[in-house]
């Protein structure tokens, strides 16, 4: 069944699967300036580990991931994104590709690393979805994966409002159209 519900007064159970979206991740790792969704995020995240809940991400968040954090931290450092791959590239990124490296790695610790288990099928019609326009191909991705394994998603993404999913946030344009 397609809920979508606060995550943070869930009661999150053992049993329970979770496929858990980049955003979180992001939120979690502090790469993100908002204070106040990483503090409600962390909380979330903490009580998932200390309920033992079986936590799953694919090659596409540990790639959005790694991809957004390093985008942000150059930010910081006030590198364009016309400059990013030549910075990327500078011995300046560095330290950055460090840190962005141990935080993947600590996603990974806590979350099992899955195959999405989409196949030609899937994708031709992800593609032919994404061909009518307003839709994000990983996003689409996402939904069919935790469809196929029948995971619940934790996201603070808005996209996914019409998923058909059960969906776990914190974002107000999602709860308020559970």
């Amino acid at each position: 069944m397609a809920t979508i519900e606060r995550a943070s007064t869930h009661r999150f159970e053992e049993h329970e699967e979770l496929f858990i979206d980049t955003n979180v991740w992001i939120f979690d790792s502090g790469a993100s300036d908002n204070t106040r969704k990483r503090d409600i995020y962390s909380k979330v995240l903490n009580s998932i580990r200390n309920a033992r809940c079986k936590v799953y991400v694919d090659n596409l968040v540990v790639s959005e991931f790694v991809n957004l954090y390093s985008r942000l931290e150059a930010r910081r450092l006030g590198v364009s994104g016309n400059d990013f791959k030549p910075f990327r590239d500078s011995k300046a990124f560095f330290p950055i590709a460090e840190e962005v490296s141990e935080k993947a790695k600590k996603i990974l610790e806590v979350a099992e690393l899955i195959e999405s288990g989409l196949g030609t099928q899937d994708m031709v019609s992800i593609l032919d979805d994404y061909a009518k326009g307003g839709s994000d191909f990983n996003d689409q991705s996402f939904v069919e994966t935790c469809k196929r394994k029948k995971f619940k998603f934790l996201t603070d993404d808005g996209d996914f409002a019409n998923a058909g999913i059960p969906i776990l946030t914190e974002n107000p344009r999602l709860l308020g159209a559970g």
